[in-house]
């Protein structure tokens, strides 16, 4: 019965997994020199690659209407199979759930010293060993995707900082063009860091057990199964629990 859960988990792993590429894929766009062909089309890389002769492609976000595709394209493409992405969330809530529960479980038989067989104990524990393994892979990824977010933000942060620079540097009479294309940009900018902000951070970040999947999520939840674990070896000592010759409890 137990096995449904696992591949749950390593679905939502899976998918946290594919999405941390693609919006890592969005990234490489706009930072120079930009995400090579052969990624961007799924193709293997071929002999110009080995050479460092590999085209590139690259989205320069001082200009508005790239700003504007950018943004709308990385918002249709986050947001793809949004039904999909929430359930795999779920998933990996449910999945740390049954672990908590093995782990209370475990904990009730050999405090309270409860007729049981010796295999159930081991079977108990292969499973919440199993099941702590699966959520971290799936924790993991969750957080790194999340952890984009901040470095979108960074990255817009830096581009609006040498846009900046650079409309310091112009002239009004010469550059007039490029001035208000600038200006434009930098605006843009700064209203999809501010989008990134509420939309993935505080609105609708990546969740784990209803809270935003970050390192400190993932460090409680294995701390609070260790200790489950070693809190029910510690009553298993302290009972002095005895079986028979066939695993059975006696004592």
């Amino acid at each position: 019965s137990s096995v449904p859960v696992f591949v749950f988990g390593l679905i939502s792993a899976h998918d946290f997994n594919r999405r941390t590429r693609l919006i890592d894929s969005l990234c490489r766009l706009v930072r120079y020199p930009g995400l090579p062909l052969s990624r961007l089309l799924g193709l293997n890389a071929g002999p110009a690659a080995q050479q460092g002769k590999e085209t590139h492609v690259f989205i320069d976000l001082e200009r508005a209407s790239n700003v504007f595709a950018w943004i709308n394209c990385r918002k249709t493409l986050r947001s793809f199979g949004e039904g999909y992405y929430q359930r795999t969330q779920v998933y990996t809530s449910i999945l740390l759930g049954y672990a908590f529960l093995c782990i209370l479980l475990l904990n009730v038989i050999m405090w309270g010293q409860l007729p049981h067989h010796i295999g159930t104990i081991y079977l108990i524990s292969a499973i919440v060993v199993t099941i702590a393994s699966i959520s971290m892979a799936s924790i993991t990824k969750a957080t790194r995707l999340q952890g984009l977010s901040r470095q979108h933000r960074d990255l817009i942060k830096a581009q609006v900082f040498l846009q900046e620079k650079a409309l310091l540097e112009l002239t009004e009479e010469s550059d007039a063009e490029r001035i208000r294309e600038l200006r434009h940009s930098k605006s843009l900018l700064r209203e999809v860091d501010e989008m990134i902000h509420f939309q993935e951070e505080i609105y609708k970040p990546t969740r784990v057990l209803g809270q935003a999947a970050t390192q400190n999520v993932m460090n409680s939840t294995l701390g609070v199964l260790i200790a489950g674990l070693i809190f029910a070896i510690e009553g298993s000592g302290g009972a002095n629990i005895v079986y028979d010759a066939f695993g059975w409890f006696l004592r």
